[in-house]
């Protein structure tokens, strides 16, 4: 019975991914009409919000957050997910 379930499930999850999947791929090959980046719409969003004490991660200090044995603990994220070194208390 157990397996009647666990491919049942299986199925179901491959029969909503492959639409996911197709639908991704083709908007990938769409260029973004603005021409930025994801950093630099970010970038431009928080300009116009009057954030200006947020800088971007590099990748060493994304690794460090995704992964604390790393050991780079000097940089937190507030409630919006963003990750704040400048003018924030530790």
């Amino acid at each position: 019975m157990i397996w009647v379930l666990f491919i049942g499930t299986l199925l179901i999850s491959l029969l909503a991914s492959a639409p996911v999947k197709s639908t991704y791929l083709r908007y990938t090959r769409i260029a973004v009409s603005s021409g930025l980046s994801g950093a630099e719409a970010a970038q431009e969003i928080m300009i116009q919000a009057g954030i200006h004490n947020v800088e971007p991660a590099d990748e060493i200090e994304s690794a460090a957050i995704r992964n604390p044995a790393i050991g780079l603990r000097k940089f937190k994220s507030n409630s919006a997910g963003i990750i704040q070194t400048k003018d924030s208390t530790l």
